[in-house]
């Protein structure tokens, strides 16, 4: 039985405000240790992904910008994809719509809603939203997929929701932003792929979900087992059509307490 764990980062496997993922660290390792797959499936870009991955030590598949991507490295676990383009290493599986397209139909939309998106922030800007150095602010605005937003009447979202739906777009909320990208690209059709990639080279698949915002929710509900963490910054959700475990902390403490529990470890 291959054991695959794809985790959101934001408020999940990093601490919401900080991005501290210190209580963790020593169940990385044994992951790696295990030969367990830590799959990051975030709303980060590839940039960010790549400058983390060597943060924690991992080298692994990753799902960015909330399910628009798929990337493997080239001869991974024997995951062979010649149908699939290699750059610098990595195969991409490309779900979601160019950012070009995004951000065009963002810009008809702006004045209405009152939407700031990451095209339109400088730097400094994007530093101050999100609570991150220059330097991985930066990479978060290297995006290829999706653009996140913020929107000064957020109560209009579902309004907003629907007439992006008419340009083949979603409109997802995240721990901070909401997030637009190209409709049927998520978190849990991202999974399923990948999973499908792993049975197909003769894999018997177990999937391990955890995340926090309502952006998770698909991978939540198509993942074997669910885990849902607390986030003190928003009032609870419910997970329709799955029934989550439920972390006993938020951020990389309940992470790995509920990881430990789910693998006896």
């Amino acid at each position: 039985m291959k054991t695959l764990i794809f985790s959101d980062m934001d408020g999940t496997l990093l601490d919401h405000e900080t991005y501290d993922f210190s209580p963790a660290s020593s169940l990385i390792l044994t992951l790696q240790t295990q030969h367990i797959p830590l799959i990051l499936t975030t709303s980060k870009t590839k940039a960010e992904v790549l400058w983390w991955q060597e943060k924690l030590g991992i080298r692994a598949p990753f799902i960015p910008e909330n399910g628009s991507a798929i990337y493997v490295p080239v001869g991974y676990d024997a995951l062979t994809l010649p149908t699939y383009p290699a750059n610098e290493g990595w195969h991409c599986i490309a779900l979601g719509k160019p950012y070009a397209f995004i951000t065009a139909y963002l810009s008809t939309v702006a004045d209405k809603y009152g939407i700031q998106g990451f095209k339109s922030m400088d730097i400094a800007a994007i530093a101050r939203h999100t609570g991150l150095g220059e330097v991985q602010a930066q990479l978060a605005k290297e995006r290829e997929f999706s653009e996140p937003f913020l929107m000064e009447e957020p109560d209009l979202v579902a309004i907003l929701r629907e007439e992006a739906r008419l340009y083949g777009l979603t409109i997802v909320e995240g721990g901070r932003f909401f997030h637009c990208l190209g409709h049927g690209a998520d978190k849990g059709a991202a999974l399923q792929l990948l999973t499908s990639l792993y049975r197909r080279h003769g894999h018997e698949v177990r999937t391990i979900a955890l995340g926090d915002s309502p952006n998770d929710l698909p991978m939540l509900r198509v993942a074997h087992t669910p885990i849902l963490l607390p986030n003190p910054s928003r009032a609870p959700f419910l997970c329709e059509n799955c029934t989550p475990l439920h972390a006993p902390h938020p951020g990389p403490l309940g992470w790995a307490s509920a990881l430990k529990e789910v693998l006896c470890l």
